[in-house]
């Protein structure tokens, strides 16, 4: 049974009460201010959701945004600025998502952060020639602290870029794997070199439950976990969440697939890299640095035999590279 977020479906239901109270209720200041509260607190819950992904994901992102756009317009007088910035945020930060084929996890690493700031300039120019009241400002105050974000998810992925740029990968197609013992989502031990007893192993290397991308890069590879079985390969996800973590998170992608638990990155670090945290918001976040996604085949020899290039940033997403590389062997 896959498990759902609660936060999530409170947040969806903060957003359509609001949205509920707006429409029924003549649109006093008490009444505003009690849908402005709303709205927030269901942005806020989304902020605070460590499962950012997924279609209730993506839902919730522009219920919320309807909800506090409206909350700022309605009655509609004039341009309804905050409803077109609110929508035009949750269509940005939810773009590299939408189009991952195209723009993959580090293209265009500005690209949030221009068009956001974009949209914020937008909404306070607006806002001062519509003369927007005190109330309105302050329901619009989700949107100037997602501007204010933006320059620390454009460090971020900037950081990515120049890591894979360098070619930070410590280890290379012909060199041995090193062992490892690490506990999967349901805290049993499991070692490399008893999996390499009876499989060829495919290690990916996941930044973290709270990533977008890994659910799409996990999602990617499992789908074709069959063709995998059959060239008598076992995907192996190892990321930096704890067990209990893991294993809502599993629930949501793939019940039955190992994804590994390395919360002080000692394994990760053998194997790939890590984007280490210099930002404050990235400070709160995490205390040994994010690890960079990576991908490792692993032959029952012990030798790695492919990884993702990292000088291709992306790479990882494609399975079928994979398959090439397995051809020649198995």
């Amino acid at each position: 049974m896959k498990k759902t977020d609660i936060a999530k479906y409170v947040s969806i239901c903060f957003s359509i009460l609001a949205l509920v109270l707006l429409f029924l209720f003549p649109a006093t200041t008490e009444i505003r201010i009690v849908c402005t509260g709303l709205g927030i607190a269901a942005s806020l819950l989304i902020v605070a959701s460590p499962h950012k992904s997924g279609n209730l994901f993506v839902f919730n992102f522009f219920i919320a945004g309807i909800s506090l756009g409206l909350t700022i317009d309605y009655p509609f007088k004039a341009l309804p600025a905050g409803l077109i910035s609110n929508l035009l945020i949750a269509f940005i930060f939810n773009f590299r998502t939408f189009f991952y084929g195209q723009m993959l996890v580090s293209r265009a690493p500005w690209f949030e952060m221009v068009s956001t700031l974009s949209v914020v300039v937008f909404f306070a120019v607006s806002g001062i020639l519509i003369q927007y009241e005190a109330l309105q400002w302050i329901t619009g105050l989700p949107i100037f602290l997602t501007g204010l974000c933006t320059p620390f998810m454009y460090k971020d992925r900037n950081d990515i870029l120049q890591i894979m740029k360098s070619k930070r990968i410590e280890m290379k197609v012909g060199t041995e794997a090193y062992n490892f013992t690490l506990p999967d989502q349901f805290g049993n031990q499991v070692v490399l070199k008893e999996l390499l007893k009876t499989n060829h192993v495919l290690l990916i290397f996941v930044r973290g439950d709270w990533c977008p991308t890994c659910h799409i890069m996990l999602r990617s590879y499992f789908r074709n976990m069959e063709k995998f079985a059959e060239r008598n390969v076992r995907i192996v996800g190892i990321g930096p969440d704890p067990q209990g973590v893991n294993k809502e998170m599993m629930q949501r992608i793939d019940e039955h697939s190992l994804l590994l638990s390395d919360p002080h990155q000692e394994v990760t670090l053998l194997y790939s890299s890590d984007i280490q945290p210099t930002t404050v918001m990235n400070k709160l976040a995490v205390e040994k640095g994010i690890p960079l996604p990576a991908s490792f085949l692993v032959h029952q020899n012990g030798k790695i035999v492919h990884t993702s290039r990292s000088d291709r940033p992306g790479e990882i997403l494609y399975p079928e590279l994979i398959f090439e590389v397995l051809e020649t062997f198995v």
